[in-house]
């Protein structure tokens, strides 16, 4: 039900994005001193299109004149047919042709020179006024448009008296505008808008048209043609929901990306993961927005396509975080969507210029199979540091008994985490990342089991619930809740930033339930630094990763990991907090943070480390 109520949603909403909105479509009018002439522009032909409206909306056309006008072929409107003319406005169009946009009677094309390329001069258009075709002229210019109600003011203009050039003597102004008409409206005047492609409007298909047969012919291919545009919307779509159903929460980068970054552009570890973070929700997000373009109909009015880049990342991404917290059990912190949001939107806006391109399926096809390799090169868990954690897990359960209550209890769980294992699951890994996954595992073990869910564990499995129970009677300076607080967040420094990670989002509501709204406290803030300050100094380097395993081999003495904290001001209210050190950022409470680094100073496991600097 929730897959089909999030596929509805997506379906309506993208597809109201669309500019055929309330079924309104935009079309041409030429008013002249003959009469008035409206035509459909082609979809197909989007770059001659929006040329078209650009110069009609600017009002280009309205200080020309239907320049040249000849009886069995075409009335020509624009600027002079002349090398001057053709140089205004100042580009040239590439032609798009289209084997079933034809010069039958009454369809608009637009004018050039004999240049070999082409090009179309996008200040200039003809009306096929033959009524058996201008064929010879199939390939050699590119048709854009067709008359929809108005060749009868065509043939008028054709037989008005003009000059040895074809001029008219007595000039027919154009007044060009885009109107909009409905679907009733279009389809009043026989022209039925949802056609991708028209069928060959000529005699001969007209002539069986009356029959069965050939409403049937007719029939069958506008069947075929219109699935052109909804077969590979549908496909989008599909591709958008599975996605973001099976993307893995939260998003985070696996270690073969952050090697690879840290090797090519020599970071830090926490440098080069912070930048596979980033890659990869850039990558992830930018190719969902790609490929949502193709989901909705490019609107025609910059205005109309800006407003499509805004609207069509705030749905994406709203039902990705509705999505990541059905599966992650909370609702992921605003800031998660801040980098998503920018790559959808990046997405979005390459996918509508490329949309309705003669390459546009080839386009996609090559988005979905680059987004699919890179997916299979770098994707998914890192099973090394997932198995490597389990098997962490599993020696601090085994170690269980023998394990003393109290200050000791977090000493051994320490020592026993940074030690070697000895019967690895999986094959064997770096020092890094062994200090990692000990890190990890004493988060699980003495933070929260819902860390487990971030490295690939099941937290309801049989392993980490046993794990769990080493939690109770572990204290630090005589504390249960500062265990916590620092075990809590060397896990989430190992994990990442939270501004690329859902795993930020555990912060606060840990943080709340540890205080039991006792107030603001110091001491808390003193035990989560700890902690960061611990991971970091633990996993910046091998060197470093070294050092802390020698450290915690000797003797556990809780002064060189935790400082005393027990003066610092907690449980202070709002109103005590605001008394005394005004607002957080204020100088008072920089004041204070600035003492609480000191003490953290004075801890030799605190700061990065160097074989030998603890001796």
């Amino acid at each position: 039900m929730i897959l089909k109520g999030i596929i509805v949603l997506i379906a309506g909403i993208l597809i109201s994005c669309s500019s055929a909105k309330n079924n309104e479509y935009s079309v041409g009018q030429i008013k002249t001193t003959k009469g008035e002439i409206v035509f459909w522009l082609y979809d197909e032909t989007p770059n001659h299109k929006q040329s078209f409206i650009q110069l009609a909306n600017d009002g280009y056309w309205d200080s020309l004149t239907f320049n040249r006008v000849i009886p069995n072929f075409v009335v020509q409107g624009g600027c002079p047919d002349t090398p001057a003319g053709f140089t205004d406005p100042e580009y040239l169009l590439a032609p798009e042709f289209n084997d079933h946009l034809l010069h039958d009677y009454g369809m608009i094309g637009a004018g050039r020179d004999n240049n070999p390329d082409k090009l179309s001069a996008r200040c200039q258009f003809y009306i096929v006024q033959n009524k058996k075709g201008e064929h010879r002229l199939d390939g050699d210019y590119t048709v854009f448009g067709k008359v929809l109600k108005g060749m009868d003011i065509v043939d008028a203009i054709v037989n008005v008296e003009r000059d040895s050039t074809n001029k008219p003597i007595v000039p027919i102004t154009l007044d060009v505008n885009i109107i909009k008409l409905t679907s009733k409206q279009l389809k009043e005047m026989g022209f039925d808008p949802k056609q991708i492609l028209p069928i060959k409007q000529n005699f001969e298909v007209a002539k069986v048209s009356s029959g069965i047969e050939g409403k049937v012919k007719i029939m069958a291919a506008l069947l075929v043609e219109n699935s052109k545009g909804i077969v590979y919307r549908v496909v989008a779509l599909i591709v958008v929901v599975s996605m973001l159903l099976i993307v893995p929460t939260p998003l985070l980068p696996p270690y073969r990306l952050s090697e690879a970054i840290q090797r090519m552009l020599g970071l830090g570890w926490k440098s080069a993961y912070l930048a596979a973070t980033i890659l990869l929700q850039l990558a992830f997000y930018g190719f969902l927005g790609i490929v949502a373009a193709f989901i909705v109909k490019r609107a025609e009015s910059v205005r109309k396509r800006l407003l499509q880049i805004i609207l069509v990342p705030i749905i994406i991404i709203s039902v990705a975080l509705i999505i990541r917290s059905l599966k992650g059990g909370y609702f992921p912190v605003y800031i998660n969507a801040a980098i998503p949001m920018v790559a959808c939107s990046i997405g979005v806006w390459l996918g509508l210029g490329l949309l309705y391109q003669r390459l546009k399926y080839v386009i996609f096809i090559v988005v979905v199979l680059a987004g699919t390799a890179f997916w299979s090169l770098f994707g998914g868990t890192s099973t090394r540091l997932m198995h490597a954690t389990q098997d962490q897990l599993k020696k601090l359960t085994d170690a269980s008994e023998r394990i003393p209550h109290g200050e000791k209890r977090f000493g051994v769980l320490l020592q026993l985490a940074f030690a070697p294992i000895s019967k690895p699951s999986s094959d064997p890994i770096n020092i890094v990342d062994h200090n990692r996954s000990a890190i990890l595992a004493l988060g699980i073990v003495l933070g929260d089991e819902r860390i487990a869910r971030f490295v690939g564990l099941d937290r309801n499995s049989n392993l980490v619930r046993n794990a769990v129970l080493l939690r109770k009677g572990t204290t630090l300076r005589g504390r249960t809740d500062w265990p916590r607080h620092f075990s809590l967040s060397a896990a989430l420094a190992v994990l990442e930033n939270s501004l690329v990670s859902d795993a930020g989002g555990l912060i606060k509501e840990q943080v709340d339930v540890l205080a039991k709204g006792s107030g603001f406290s110091f001491t808390d803030i003193a035990a989560d630094r700890a902690g960061v300050r611990f991971a970091n100094a633990a996993t910046n380097s091998e060197e470093d990763a070294l050092a802390m395993q020698e450290l915690l081999k000797n003797k556990f003495s809780v002064d060189d990991f935790f400082p005393f904290i027990a003066d610092l001001p907690e449980g202070l209210t709002t109103e005590q907090f605001r008394n005394d050190y005004e607002a957080v950022g204020s100088q008072r409470y920089r004041e204070k943070i600035s003492e609480i680094e000191i003490r953290l100073d004075s801890c030799i496991a605190l700061s990065p480390l160097r074989s030998g600097r603890h001796e």
